[in-house]
């Protein structure tokens, strides 16, 4: 092997990977920006990367771990690309870059990450007798 990879090629390679969920949006965010990109290692030519994702069972799983294979696996001096799931910590907001979170506030107009509070619904169900019941 000549020159070796660096683990900063290898966070520049990932910060071109797109987030699928955030490019179904609409929005140019990385796995980088989203936060889904834990630690880096390299070994010589072989890379770890551990990441995480938005959710268990997010539908792009597969689709996330081909394309970070694939771009450290073009960087010179890489021969072995392993891809770890880590589940902890558990993804959250916090993760996001100051970037994410300037596109996400500004696609979402008025949207807040915070948790809502909870609303009271009120369900008129017609009884047996024809009255209308109320239940909250």
């Amino acid at each position: 092997m000549t020159g070796g990879c660096t683990r900063t090629a290898v966070l520049t390679a990932l910060g071109r990977v797109p987030d699928p969920c955030a490019a179904a949006a609409g929005l140019d965010l990385s796995i980088v920006d989203i936060g889904l990109v834990y630690d880096v290692t390299v070994d010589q030519d072989r890379v770890e990367v551990a990441l995480t994702f938005t959710e268990l069972g997010c539908q792009f799983t597969h689709r996330i771990v081909a394309d970070v294979t694939d771009s450290v696996r073009a960087l010179d001096g890489v021969e072995a690309v392993r891809v770890r799931p880590c589940w902890s910590p558990p993804w959250s907001p916090d993760r996001l870059s100051p970037r994410a979170v300037a596109a996400l506030a500004a696609s979402r107009r008025g949207y807040s990450m915070a948790p809502r509070a909870p609303r009271t619904v009120l369900l008129q169900i017609p009884t047996s007798g024809g009255d209308v019941g109320r239940y909250t």
